[in-house]
């Protein structure tokens, strides 16, 4: 139900006990070797899709034999070899040798320049605390929708700036050409990685940068306020083909994302290697790439937002089959912002923007993920999300050290 935030034994015989110290000896023979060897070998992720799956989390993580031939310890994460990766689970911290055990879920793969977590090496630790579950759930937002104090440019705080670069020669997408902007607020210190969170439509007056968002000065006031951590935010342009790279149910756009653009800026700026830093937002068909970023690479993004999300029929398959993956799949360790109206689009079965983004929220709830869905009376791509804009990105950010 909607929630209206108006209403705001036996001992073993000696030849046993001889038997056993003489495999244990040899397990911590072999783990020496392990460890001397610096393998750094995947662990078997113990997958729980149940509700409860962030408070199972410290059972997650079987350590992977490294590759000097130690086996590692269950959920020990580097005693020999180097540990287990992480089981899926709603908290990136879970317990010792979980998502962070050795060569954790980020750094598992040998040679992953993206998380600098190769053969030997351990995958970034997170600060990230539990940030419970307040604010979780459905909430009704009834019109009328205004601006707060967090969208206006406020006094003596510090203001960032926004840079722009071209990228016009992109392997993902061949041929593509389309413009991305970068805020760094005013804090940053460029010594200190810093969390990073991507908006897609990035300049379109109707979207975020220059439209009713007003996300640099919404970053600005609440990074001034520390109620979010000081971040990176890139804003990128769709290229001519906006609706076959944003509404494809599959990995691409995201890996464009990862593998092109985060580079070109972290050759000037310090971006954290923690996924829990890493957030994607986006409005219509850029909501659904966001969702598809975090999806499709959960070892990458944590934190998701989505406006009037076009969870629809609009590819093959239609971005409307994200409810039944997420459904059926194992858990990922997500946190989802979802904004729809009554009145956005409707144009029949599998088209009908209310009714799916209702069904998404309905199946991250019966999956037990970390999610909030604000439903209000506005039109598609209204004013409502941009009014709780703020609001929005105090909750995603939630349990991120400030």
């Amino acid at each position: 139900m909607m929630q209206d935030k108006t209403v705001a034994g036996r001992h073993p015989a000696p030849a046993g006990r001889m038997a056993r110290r003489l495999v244990l000896g040899l397990v911590l023979a072999l783990s020496v070797i392990g460890c001397a060897a610096g393998g750094g070998g995947k662990g078997s992720p113990a997958v729980d899709d149940s509700p409860g799956a962030d408070a199972k989390a410290g059972q997650a993580g079987n350590g992977g034999a490294g590759t000097g031939g130690g086996t590692g310890g269950v959920g020990g994460g580097g005693a020999a070899g180097s540990g287990g990766s992480g089981g899926v689970a709603q908290s990136p911290d879970a317990g010792a040798g979980g998502a962070l055990g050795g060569a954790g879920a980020m750094g598992a793969d040998a040679g992953d320049s993206r998380d600098g977590a190769g053969v030997g090496g351990d995958a970034p630790k997170t600060s990230a605390t539990d940030p419970g579950t307040e604010g979780n759930g459905d909430f009704i937002e009834p019109a009328p929708y205004k601006y707060t104090k967090d969208s206006e440019r406020q006094l003596g705080v510090p203001q960032g700036t926004v840079t722009s670069f071209d990228w016009n020669n992109s392997k993902v997408y061949p041929g593509s050409k389309r413009k991305v902007y970068v805020y760094v607020p005013k804090q940053y210190d460029g010594m200190t990685p810093a969390p990073l969170m991507v908006f897609q439509d990035g300049s379109e007056p109707w979207a975020y940068l220059n439209g009713d968002y007003r996300p640099a000065i919404v970053l600005d006031n609440l990074i001034a306020k520390k109620e979010i951590p000081i971040m990176i935010a890139l804003f990128i342009d769709h290229s001519d083909r906006r609706n076959a790279e944003y509404d494809a149910v599959n990995p691409t756009y995201g890996r464009f994302v990862i593998e092109e653009i985060i580079p070109e800026i972290s050759k000037t700026l310090k971006i954290t290697q923690d996924p829990e830093g890493h957030a994607a937002a986006g409005e219509s068909s850029g909501g659904t790439a966001a969702f598809g970023m975090g999806w499709f690479h959960p070892d990458y993004f944590h934190r998701i937002m989505t406006h009037s999300g076009s969870f629809v029929n609009y590819s093959n398959p239609g971005a409307d089959t994200y409810k039944d993956l997420v459904r059926t799949e194992p858990v990922k360790p997500l946190r989802v912002y979802m904004n729809d109206d009554s009145h956005d689009i409707n144009d029949g079965p599998r088209l009908n923007w209310p009714v799916e983004n209702k069904a998404l929220a309905a199946a991250l709830k019966a999956r037990g993920y970390a999610y909030r869905f604000t439903f209000g009376d506005d039109v598609h791509g209204g004013f409502h999300g941009a009014a709780n804009f703020p609001e929005s990105m105090r909750w995603l950010w939630k349990g991120y050290p400030k």
